[in-house]
């Protein structure tokens, strides 16, 4: 039998929100990444496989999120994609260890609205992220991206060349998760929260805001309806709905 995993309340999220400063660099991508995770339950690697054409803005802002965990029977040629397209591809293809064929055989995309706060934030890092790049060209690399350069440490103290890189490098999911346990001691919450927590989270606040499982299944991007419910009966919500559903429609 599996340990429920714990669900983080908004108090958990506010907390770990009021740790990203509104003058640094930093403060401002993580609260985007914050705020994405948490309105959309997007994966680690769907938020860092985010280029600026996926974002869509005006009324009804939304992402296009990359569905990595499910198939599409789509066989393309990787080479024949956009430039911007391509290197989505070999990031996506390099985190899940796979070829760039495979990943594409794979690739799925979800458009999902998204919430004016967490809309707003992305804008305030879009804004900084033209001043990382200046001239760069931006459209080829992702939404979120280093903030200033780093050199490996490691490397520094054994004596070897140490690589120094550039501000406005794409990001790790270990980056990111990192990240997310940095900002949870700041927070003082006493547990780390992690990006599945925050997934949970979405599943959640979609269920208390008046949708069903098959909603919380979408934002998700689960292939079976039996993975959404058993996040919300690990929350210990709206359980005999979430059955109910899946007894009706079937697995």
């Amino acid at each position: 039998m599996t340990t429920p995993q714990r669900i983080p309340d908004r108090s958990d999220v506010r907390a770990l929100l009021a740790t990203c400063r509104s003058d640094t660099r930093t403060g401002i991508r993580d609260r985007a990444m914050i705020y994405l995770l948490a309105d959309v339950g997007a994966r680690p690697v769907e938020v860092l496989a985010l280029f600026p054409a996926d974002l869509r803005r005006g009324e009804a802002p939304a992402v296009r999120l990359w569905n990595v965990k499910r198939r599409s029977e789509a066989e393309r040629d990787p080479e024949r994609l956009p430039a911007w397209e391509q290197r989505q591809l070999e990031l996506v293809a390099g985190w899940t260890r796979r070829s760039p064929a495979e990943a594409l055989a794979k690739r799925e995309r979800r458009e999902l609205e998204i919430g004016l706060a967490t809309a707003d934030s992305l804008d305030a890092w879009l804004v900084e992220r033209g001043r990382i790049l200046g001239r760069r060209h931006g459209v080829a690399r992702p939404v979120f991206l280093t903030t200033r350069g780093s050199r490996d440490a490691l490397a520094e103290l054994q004596g070897r060349d140490a690589h120094k890189t550039e501000a406005g490098a794409p990001l790790s999911p270990r980056a990111l998760q990192a990240m997310l346990a940095s900002r949870s001691r700041k927070a003082g919450l006493g547990w780390t929260l992690t990006a599945r927590h925050l997934r949970r989270f979405a599943a959640v606040r979609e269920i208390e805001g008046g949708g069903d499982v098959r909603d919380a299944r979408r934002i998700l991007g689960h292939r079976s309806i039996a993975t959404t419910a058993r996040y919300l009966d690990d929350a210990g919500l709206h359980r005999r709905a979430a059955r109910r559903e899946l007894l009706d429609r079937g697995i």
